[in-house]
């Protein structure tokens, strides 16, 4: 990020920054496989998602609500991608920094389970089950 700021190719510029690109699929598989453990997943309709961000759902519950938001920005929209920064006009890092190697996806893994308190499987289950039900919701909306 340092380089990035000091960089005059960047002033006034939006930069997209990333490491590897993954899918949702290899993240689990990858978490599963380094700490042992099985991760419960939810899988929604692109659809039930980009109508519940639409209209906002659950605004009574501001988590949920940003929650939601995100969701569709990564995995419907896709805001994520480096194709889409491009189109949007920013500029990639890893073209202006070509020799920057970035923390590989398994080791941000095992740095992450290594200060851990707890591990995957005990973490709390109730947000996921509600935010589960309010998209539930929508779903059947769309029936």
């Amino acid at each position: 990020m340092a380089r990035i700021i000091a960089d005059e190719r960047t002033l006034n510029r939006f930069v997209f920054a990333y490491g590897e690109l993954q899918t949702g699929q290899h993240a689990v598989e990858a978490i599963e496989r380094l700490s042992g453990e099985k991760v419960t997943t939810v899988h929604f309709h692109p659809e039930t998602l980009a109508r519940a961000a639409e209209v906002g759902a659950s605004t009574d519950r501001p988590y949920y609500t940003s929650t939601i938001q995100y969701f569709n920005s990564v995995f419907v929209r896709g805001d994520n991608q480096p194709r889409k920064a491009k189109f949007l006009g920013y500029l990639d890092a890893k073209e202006l920094y070509p020799d920057f190697k970035s923390v590989s996806f398994e080791e941000t893994i095992l740095r992450a389970l290594a200060v851990a308190d707890m591990p995957v499987s005990s973490r709390p289950r109730e947000f996921w089950d509600e935010f589960e039900a309010i998209l539930k919701t929508f779903e059947s909306e769309e029936r």
